[in-house]
């Protein structure tokens, strides 16, 4: 019984509607969404391009499938299979002989529409770019063409060969099948020792023109592909750099040409070949077909082996410098500003006073030990989870300070397992509350973090930092949607042995409804949902709550940065993060992994932790690829220049981007051809540990300015060399956002590396020896990040000792501060009193400067008098616990030290005053420190 074409297309419609359900649900409850954070816009504008392209493409693609069908079926499709005398001239039309021809046809078309229009549906980033793009203004030194037709155009062009070229060839084995079936195309077999074996094809007339328009056709099609592979040359990475090179320019494209051109005239001797059974044509076809290709295969090696490697500077030279060229301005790394240092400047006290800020900010606090402490002393119960910390800077009393922020969150995977119900995932356990946060470079009396903003609820030090509305309902780690107002409390925070509870009153979420419920628990499959008593027609449902999918769901064609970080802005908790856009197809530039071969920063984002309102900020950075996304979705950016200052004044420069630029620029610095053919001025990031040092962000005075700022920064040292090459900084703030600098030092002159430090660090006897005894007596000493700390022309190295005691629930302890300057190294346990210790002297903040020019004083710390009795303070409770215990070597050791800091706080005082102005302001606690020199056995 033959299958009816209204049967088979309700049969259709049912299995359609089976399969889709879902997604249309997931559609339509995303439109909600999007309208409920205000971009329907975007929702319908990018749906519609998904949906335009994909229908588009699946109707060519099933139009083109079914025309075939049809007109190789003939005019009577559902006549039947005409078979042969003998079946085994035509066995597809036996098998076939139940099913109407034009059913299957439609099937078949059908399905060919839904996989292309599927496939091509995921086009719509590069069709939508392709329409609105506009030039980069960069020019291709081989086709004259502007960057936008590789970045823009090509991409799309080759997405559509590739499905054109499929299309046809199915389209051809359709048809030759549909011949095949009704006997207009024969398979002659015959029999030889009992088995078939096929003799030659029959073709009628029809069939013959038919199947020889669709051959011509695939190969016009196989031509354009060889036109589009000479411009694909131009991102090509097989050779000695990015780009065509001498062979390539000289040779491949030749041939790809000749290839394109032959495969064209191929197409009219395939037709012939096919129309008229000619053995001639058909040879000629193949002759063109593959006569260019062989010539491709040895060429090309021919003249790189025998012209290219013995000259190869003198022949790739002038590539080079393309390539350079597109690979700086690709990254943004061809506006460096390149700065000399002289290398033989040495610190003095003006220079400390005049940097006090710089050295004021040094970070002392990693993030790992920072983190764990955080977790230990500020989670307060185990459901709270802090996953990150992030560093950014403050105006606090006036003053630039540097920061390190933890946002405190409740991910409901936290819970104990016992608790992770259902109400309590999605109605009771909502939000996480508050932050910790605390200065990069300060501890208390126990060496832990001391913090500006901590407990619940948030308590902070400076009214730049109170916080009235602490919940974050967006954050990181919120993977699961929840619903507010609704008749559940919602935990809020714990206050001694009771729990305080709220109920939501943001902006945020999808006002459910009757429809919205039922629509919302299909897609969530959640019947707890359907039948909860505790919601009502005003509950609403937050989705998307984490911040990264929160921005993918709304703009996809952004690559969001993996770390996101928080702020406090005008009392409310935002978070901030970066997005970027890339190609792989960009002109000439060197490609990075993960990356591509073209990087901006053109957009950032902030979402709001309690309503999660997501806006989108164009930055000032120029980039045609945002420009682009910016005509297709109007409205969906806003200039920076609206963003509020309170954000703007934490907006950095991310770390991913910089350190893409600073490795480049390592390489990318050498623009004549001859230096980077020979790697003369290579460059490398330190490594310290077996890893490669990180860019890391620090408030300081740069070389030539009048004021600290935020900034990132990189040192290099030469490559296979433990001296310093140079440093590298962006800058964050204001107007000046994103300039970057690289100052170098004299290659004539040796400069103190990271490793070099490291390695005299490890060297040094003392330092080992605390090292070594403090490993001995149950705990574990963990060195922190080697940080570079450029001062005038010169560098300041700092590293922080941490001691972890055995066992869970240990905390970090701040211990030491290691400070090397130059071939000297001091170890102290304030950074203050190390300074001191290295230079023998300081000087406090704003203190006039006076050296005795008969012995200048060299290098020399702007510590504060508070710092170093803190030190003294700390050196003599340790020499006091060392007696106790009667460890006498530790005594001894901490009671040296503690006279190199009494030492350097007589020195804070006036020489007018003598040293008494000094020892009669000192904590009583260092007044006492003779006291332990009597306790000490002979």
């Amino acid at each position: 019984m033959k299958l009816n074409l209204p049967r088979g297309i309700a049969l259709a419609i049912a299995a359609a509607l089976f399969l889709f359900l879902q997604p249309i649900i997931h559609l339509v409850t995303d439109w909600m969404w999007f309208k409920s954070q205000g971009f329907e816009h975007v929702f319908w504008a990018t749906t519609g391009a998904q949906w335009g392209i994909g229908l588009a493409m699946g109707l060519l693609a099933g139009g083109a499938v079914y025309v075939n069908a049809r007109v190789a079926l003939g005019d009577d499709p559902d006549a039947g299979p005409r078979l042969a005398t003998d079946l085994r001239d035509n066995p597809l039309g036996e098998a076939l002989s139940n099913v109407a021809p034009s059913t299957l046809a439609v099937g078949v078309a059908v399905l060919t529409g839904l996989l292309f229009g599927t496939d091509s549906s995921t086009w719509w980033v590069d069709g939508m770019e392709a329409w609105h793009g506009a030039d980069f203004d960069f020019i291709d030194p081989i086709f004259g063409m502007d960057a936008s037709f590789y970045v823009f155009f090509l991409p799309l062009l080759l997405h559509m060969r590739v499905s054109l070229q499929f299309l046809l060839g199915l389209c051809l084995l359709v048809s030759a099948a549909a011949y095949l079936s009704r006997g207009a195309v024969k398979i002659r077999m015959h029999e030889v020792d009992g088995q078939l074996v096929p003799e030659g094809l029959s073709i009628r007339p029809e069939a013959r023109r038919h199947l020889a328009g669709l051959v011509a056709a695939s190969l016009i099609m196989l031509s354009m592909g060889l036109v589009l592979q000479r411009f694909e040359l131009l991102y090509d990475e097989s050779g000695l750099f990015t780009g065509p090179g001498y062979t390539d320019t000289h040779a491949t494209l030749i041939l790809l040409t000749v290839q394109a051109v032959a495969a064209a005239i191929a197409a009219l001797a395939g037709w012939m070949a096919i129309e008229r059974t000619s053995q001639g044509w058909a040879l000629v076809t193949m002759s063109l077909l593959f006569a260019p290709g062989g010539l491709s295969l040895f060429l090309p090696g021919v003249l790189q082996a025998y012209s290219v490697k013995p000259n190869e500077l003198a022949r790739e030279g002038p590539h080079i410098v393309d390539h350079i060229a597109a690979t700086r301005f690709a990254f943004g790394i061809d506006e460096v500003d390149e700065r000399p240092l002289s290398g033989d400047n040495s610190i003095t006290l003006e220079d400390l006073a005049n940097n006090e800020l710089t050295i004021k900010n040094i970070r002392l606090w990693d993030h790992a030990p920072l983190l764990t402490t955080f977790q230990q002393v500020q989670e307060i119960r185990t459901y709270y989870d802090f996953s990150n910390v992030a560093n950014d800077r403050y105006l606090l009393d006036g003053e630039l300070r540097q920061i390190m922020l933890s946002p405190r969150e409740l991910p409901a995977s936290s819970l104990a397992k016992e608790a992770q119900t259902w109400v309590n995932q999605r109605m009771t356990y909502t939000h996480g509350y508050g932050i910790t946060l605390g200065p990069v470079n300060e501890v208390n009396e126990q060496g832990l973090p001391k913090l500006f903003v901590q407990d619940l609820p948030p308590k902070s030090t400076y009214p730049e930092l109170e916080i009235d509305r602490p919940e974050i309902y967006f954050g990181e780690h919120m993977p699961t949607e929840v619903f507010v107002e609704t008749d559940n409390p919602e935990f809020d925070f714990p206050a001694g042995d009771d729990n305080r509870f709220t109920t939501y009153t943001g902006t945020g979420g999808v006002r459910m409804g009757t429809v919205g419920r039922l629509l919302f628990a299909i897609r969530m499959a959640s019947s707890e949902l359907l039948f909860s008593d505790d919601l009502t027609p005003d509950s609403k449902v937050l989705m998307y709550r984490r911040v990264l999918e929160r921005v993918r769901r709304i703009a996809p064609f952004l690559h969001v940065d993996s770390d996101p970080y928080m702020v406090v802005a005008e009392g409310r908790l935002v978070w901030i993060v970066d997005t970027y856009t890339t190609s792989d197809h960009f002109p000439y530039s060197t490609h990075v992994d993960r990356i591509g071969n073209y990087l901006r920063n053109p957009v950032k984002v902030t979402i709001d932790a309690y309503d999660g309102q997501v806006t989108f900020y164009r930055t000032t950075t120029a980039d045609p690829i945002a420009d682009a996304w910016a005509s297709a979705l109007p409205g969906l950016f806003k200039p920076i220049s609206e963003m509020p200052e309170s954000l703007q004044a934490h907006i950095r420069y991310p770390v991913t981007q910089f350190a893409v630029q600073s490795q480049l620029f390592a390489t990318y610095h050498m623009s004549d051809q001859q230096v980077f053919y020979n790697r003369e001025d290579l460059w490398e990031v330190p490594t310290l540990a077996g890893s490669h040092m990180a860019p890391y962000y620090t408030v300081m005075k740069l070389p030539g300015e009048d004021r600290e700022e935020f900034i990132l920064m990189l040192p290099f040292s030469p490559s296979e060399k433990p001296n310093l090459a140079a440093w590298m900084v962006v800058r964050s703030d204001g107007e000046g956002y994103g300039e970057m600098r690289a100052y170098k030092f004299p290659k004539e002159k040796m400069v103190y590396g990271p490793t070099m430090i490291d390695a005299r660090i490890n060297q040094d006897a003392d330092i080992s020896a605390k090292i070594s005894l403090w490993d001995q007596q149950g705990s574990s000493v963990q060195r922190g990040t080697l940080l570079v700390i450029p001062v005038e022309e010169s560098l300041l190295y700092v590293q922080p000792l941490y001691l972890v005691s055995e066992g869970l629930g240990s905390i970090p302890e701040l211990k030491r501060v290691i400070v090397a300057y130059d071939d000297n190294i001091a170890m102290a346990p304030t950074l203050e009193a190390s300074i001191a210790k290295l230079f023998g002297a300081a000087i406090p903040a704003g203190r006039e400067v006076t050296q005795p020019s008969s012995n200048p004083m060299t290098p020399a710390e702007a510590v504060d008098w508070q710092g170093l009795s803190r030190s003294a303070a700390a050196l003599f409770q340790g020499a006091k616990d060392a007696a106790g215990t009667g460890d006498w070597t530790t005594w001894g050791q901490q009671l040296t030290e503690l006279e190199q800091t009494l030492n350097a706080l007589q020195a804070l005082a006036p020489a007018e005053a003598g040293v008494e102005a000094g020892v009669e302001d000192a904590p009583e606690a260092v007044e006492d420190a003779p006291k332990v020199v009597e306790e000490a056995p002979e």
